[in-house]
């Protein structure tokens, strides 16, 4: 991961400072094959799968305990959400185009159980929330003036979570309880797409599909307690989200023309 890191900023570094050169070359009106071309913002719709070894064991856990639960809670491994960016640049070379984009997601997923106390009806709603901002290098291919192929979006990734424990039931207030993520942890993007231009520059649609590696060891109450393995044991859980998974992303683009 080190390895990677350093890597990735090595080329984050050559690529800016390039950008700020052919940006000088334009300037003079020096005419090369390269170009400079501003970016834009998106914002898009996806989803993210994951494994969540730990939340699930504590899920498995609590509809063992309530055998007469009239609905079980449902694991969890697919957030859905919205994703938002910004592309500050790309450096276009030929058909070529390498460029710097940074993005910030929430995803949500939400799960409930279904029982019966006092005679009343009660619900346990679990909500899991993961917010992820992202770093991305981004090589496109343009196969013409509409379409691109994104060859390639390597992005190093910062992701936190929060989860809600809310119970509601028939004449009572609702109860809620929050965990936070005690880090943000480091993880990595790998994505390829096609990008389809309305207006060349301008207006464009772009659609993304990779694999995300990321985890979320432990998670903690307001008042710093660590939240346990499951409900039988006094154990701390090292392992609420053990490893990401396939995401996919539609999005749309408004871009700064360069010209």
């Amino acid at each position: 991961m080190k390895k990677f890191i350093s890597s990735f900023l090595l080329i984050t570094s050559f690529i800016i400072f390039s950008s700020s050169a052919y940006s000088q070359d334009d300037c003079l009106g020096m005419g090369s094959v390269s170009r400079f071309m501003f970016g834009g913002l998106n914002a898009g719709y996806g989803f993210q799968q994951f494994s969540a070894e730990g939340l699930n064991h504590y899920i498995s856990v609590y509809n063992l305990n309530r055998p007469n639960l009239t609905q079980k809670m449902d694991e969890f491994g697919n957030a859905k959400g919205f994703w938002f960016g910004l592309s500050p640049f790309k450096i276009a070379i030929i058909n070529w185009a390498v460029g710097l984009k940074f993005s910030y997601s929430i995803l949500n997923e939400t799960n409930e159980a279904v029982g019966t106390v006092s005679g009343e009806t009660a619900t346990r709603e679990y909500e899991l929330k993961l917010k992820t901002f992202q770093v991305i290098l981004a090589f496109e291919y343009y196969l013409s003036e509409n379409f691109a192929f994104k060859v390639a979006d390597i992005g190093i990734t910062f992701t936190s979570a929060d989860f809600y424990n809310r119970l509601n039931q028939t004449g009572e207030q609702e109860v809620e309880q929050k965990l936070t993520s005690v880090d943000n942890t480091l993880g990595v993007n790998i994505a390829a797409g096609l990008i389809i231009s309305i207006v060349p520059e301008f207006i464009s649609i772009e659609g993304t599909v990779g694999y995300s590696y990321f985890y979320i060891n432990e998670m903690e109450f307001d008042n710093g307690v660590l939240l346990q393995e499951d409900e039988n044991s006094t154990d701390e859980m090292f392992n609420f989200i053990n490893s990401g998974g396939i995401f996919a992303f539609i999005s749309l683009n408004i871009g700064i023309p360069s010209d």
